[in-house]
């Protein structure tokens, strides 16, 4: 087998092992209630942070997340990059 053909290989898999982490995230985003959210709390400009930040907590709280920082830093993360691109688009 040729190395591009086992680098291939190797990619295949990992993507196969990070499509399963991503999908067991033990959190979840509706998109269509956090941009009303948004726009009723904070407007086009409003702390995207402090919004974020609220957010992850009262679900974290909600939902029982509160030990879990890793997946809270993940929610944020992906929560605030999420707004950030709508807002840049205009979106929001």
């Amino acid at each position: 087998m040729t190395t591009g053909k086992k680098l291939g290989k190797a990619i295949q898999r990992l993507n196969l092992i990070l499509f399963g982490v991503t999908e067991s995230k033990p959190y979840w985003f509706d998109w269509d209630y956090i941009t009303m959210v948004y726009n009723e709390k904070c407007g086009v400009d409003g702390d995207l942070d402090k919004f974020a930040h609220e957010y992850v907590f009262g679900f974290s709280l909600l939902y029982d997340m509160l030990d879990n920082q890793e997946a809270k830093e993940a929610m944020y993360i992906e929560l605030r990059s999420h707004i950030l691109v709508k807002l840049m688009n205009n979106e929001i």
